[in-house]
């Protein structure tokens, strides 16, 4: 489990968090954004934003099943 606290500017309407692979993007008002490297592939479980600050609670991702031929 990984907690994630950032200061984020803009309005709740303005921030968006994506995940992409091991890659956890922020982006909020005035152009704001940043990368955040994640040691695992992550779901999200948790978000809030509550006066400019950003809780996020990210799980590992469980690994898919091998494929079967």
């Amino acid at each position: 489990t990984i907690d994630l606290t950032a200061q984020v500017p803009g309005p709740e309407n303005k921030v968006k968090v994506e995940l992409l692979g091991r890659r956890l993007i922020l982006k909020g008002g005035m152009g704001f954004q940043r990368t955040v490297k994640l040691p695992f592939e992550a779901i999200l479980k948790e978000l809030r934003y509550v006066n400019g600050i950003l809780n996020a609670r990210l799980e590992k991702k469980e690994a898919s099943p091998p494929r079967s031929r």
